[in-house]
């Protein structure tokens, strides 16, 4: 094979021809391509170091809230106990000094009642007395006379009964 000079130029040319319309057609729009495409890789990447940073900000003000909340829930809580314990108190007392005023009303009815029962049975005891009396002596005894005559006995039994009764 025989390689003619003038055939080698003319390859070496239309080589050179080829590459040079690559070049002016190719070259420019795929290295401006690659170039922003670069720049937006370069970017993304700054864009996604601001979120991470930004959410690292984000997450940091919000351990700080969370924590604060907590203090505050914690506070808020104590206060409540206290207030409730001491409304729970003062609900005691209340009901304390009621049951005690009920205790003192029932004791104050309960000595009425028993000083009204004595009363009654002195006048019954003094009416069956002076009845009885009526019938053993067979004439009107008065009932100021007997009853006199019951108040000293009852009187005398108050004493503890030292006191004689008199005639």
């Amino acid at each position: 094979m025989d390689i003619q000079p003038l055939d080698l130029i003319i390859h070496a040319a239309n080589f050179i021809i080829m590459m040079l319309a690559l070049w002016l057609i190719l070259w420019k729009p795929v290295s401006k391509y690659i170039k922003g495409r670069a720049d937006r890789v370069k970017a993304d990447r700054a864009a996604a170091e601001n979120e991470v940073k930004e959410a690292k900000t984000l997450r940091s003000e919000a351990e700080m809230k969370l924590q604060s909340v907590s203090r505050d829930a914690e506070t808020l809580r104590r206060e409540v106990n206290a207030r409730a314990e001491s409304e729970a108190a003062a609900i005691i007392g209340k009901a304390n000094r009621n049951a005690e005023a009920i205790v003192a009303k029932a004791k104050q009815d309960a000595e009425e009642i028993k000083a009204k029962a004595i009363i009654s049975e002195r006048e019954e005891t003094v009416a069956l007395a002076t009845a009885l009396a009526q019938k053993i002596i067979g004439r009107e005894v008065k009932v100021e006379d007997n009853r006199a005559l019951a108040d000293e006995f009852f009187a005398s039994l108050e004493n503890g009964g030292t006191e004689k009764t008199k005639k």
